[in-house]
This record gives structure tokens, C-alpha cells and sequence, in this order.
């Protein structure tokens, strides 16, 4: 192999590692600020801190999408990359007009529909998970969580996974496994140590997760729309904790 196709294949390996550890890094960020999060509770007095800090995940989320920022900007640096080109690509052809108008609704109805049928197959009751991602926060906080978390998730969790899917090879099985990832990660968005709620954290958002990685591996072009759907869809559940709080 000579020299340049060394370097090549170096820098392939390499992007693939940085693909693996970026993802791996979505869930430990969560977890790391929830944990923060329930330390100054406990500082505060608050009985129970950990459970208490599931109320907080939305600001949670925030802190971990800006650690997400931070490594997803250096990686794009030392790929010679802007951010902003990694996030906004090329724009989108008008000749997409009729597929997007196609997929769209595809994923409002992983986003939405997946998650109330799971949770009415695992609870019984589709109010009953979202007693706790709705619950109430100080008002500031949830103004907060209002203007931050739907932000700050478009900016980094789809263009996220969208890097890593362009630079991990395995077709479709890799398309599946990264797609299953971005749905997975939410059963630490909180975490609660309680096995039902794990369970149903961790799988309302998988169909959501593989039409989105599907789309973005199909029309990798496509990433600004999905970005906004993205934020389109967590901007719901930062209207609800707000809508809880006032």
C-alpha cells in the first residue's frame, strides 16, 4: 500500500472510531448531566435527588447537546469541515419537493403515533410515561428548557448520528444499528432506575430513530428538513413540561 492510500485508509479508521465514540457519547452526556443535576438537588435537601432530577431532564438534555456541540464542532475541525456545512450540507434540490412531501409524514407518525401505541402496550395507559416527562418545573426553568432543549437537539443529536452513518460502513445493517442508537439513547433521557419505565423510554422512539437514519442514508441532502422536524418534534415536549410549569 503506498503512502497516500496508508494515510487514507488511516483517516477512514479513524472517522469510523470518532463516528462510534460520538454516538457512545450521546447517552454518558445524558446521564453525566442528570447527574449533576440530582448532586445540587441533594445539595438543596431535596429527599430523593436522583428521582426528583427526572422533572429537570429537558435542561439536562440541554447540557449534554452542548458537550454534543463542542466534540461534533472538533471533529468537523479536524476533518476539515465547517459545522455549519456538516449541519446545513448542500440545501436541498427543488426536485425533492414530492419525496419530502412523502416523508414528512412518515415521521410525524413515528414521532407521534409509535410512542402513544407503545405506551399504551406497556402501561396501559398512554398518560402514564408522560406524567414524567411532563412534570412540572420552576417557571424559569421551564422557560428555560422552552427555548433551549428544542434548539440545542436540532443543532446536534440528528446531525450527529447523520456524520456518523455517512463515515460507518455495513449498508443497511449499519443503517439500522445507528437509526436503533438514536432511539435507544432516550431510555436515559431521564433514567429512572425502574424497569417498565427503561423499557418504555427505550423503544418508543426506535421506529422514529430508523426512518430518520433510513431518510438521511437514502438523501443524505436532506438533513436541513429533518433538522428542523427534529426540533419540530422535541419542541412538543418542551411545550408540555412548560404548559405543566405555568
Amino acid at each position: 500500500m503506498s503512502r497516500p492510500d496508508a494515510a487514507e485508509a488511516h483517516r477512514e479508521r479513524t472517522a469510523r472510531r470518532w463516528a462510534w465514540t460520538l454516538l457512545a457519547a450521546r447517552p454518558v452526556a445524558f446521564l453525566a448531566a442528570q447527574a449533576g443535576i440530582a448532586g445540587l438537588l441533594a445539595l438543596g435537601g431535596t429527599a430523593e435527588p436522583w428521582w426528583a432530577s427526572a422533572a429537570w431532564w429537558p435542561l439536562a438534555a440541554t447540557v449534554a447537546n452542548v458537550a454534543g456541540i463542542v466534540l461534533l464542532r472538533a471533529r468537523a475541525a479536524a476533518e476539515g469541515v465547517q459545522l455549519r456545512r456538516l449541519v446545513l450540507g448542500d440545501g436541498v434540490d427543488r426536485r425533492d419537493a414530492a419525496g419530502l412531501a412523502l416523508a414528512l409524514p412518515l415521521v410525524a407518525a413515528t414521532a407521534i403515533v409509535a410512542p402513544w401505541a407503545w405506551g399504551l402496550a406497556v402501561w396501559g395507559d398512554v398518560n402514564v410515561g408522560l406524567a414524567v416527562l411532563a412534570s412540572p418545573l420552576p417557571t424559569w426553568a421551564a422557560l428555560v428548557a422552552l427555548l433551549t432543549f428544542p434548539l440545542s437537539m436540532a443543532a446536534v443529536d440528528l446531525p450527529t448520528y447523520a456524520y456518523a452513518r455517512a463515515r460507518v460502513r455495513g449498508g443497511a445493517l449499519a443503517t439500522i444499528a445507528i437509526g436503533a442508537a438514536l432511539g435507544l439513547q432516550h431510555a436515559v433521557l431521564p433514567f429512572l432506575p425502574a424497569w417498565t419505565f427503561v423499557e418504555w423510554r427505550a423503544l418508543m422512539w426506535v421506529p422514529y430513530g430508523l426512518v430518520m437514519v433510513g431518510l438521511l442514508a437514502w438523501r443524505p441532502r436532506w438533513l436541513p428538513w429533518l433538522v428542523v422536524a427534529h426540533g419540530l418534534v422535541h419542541a412538543i415536549a418542551a411545550v408540555l413540561v412548560w404548559l405543566a410549569s405555568t
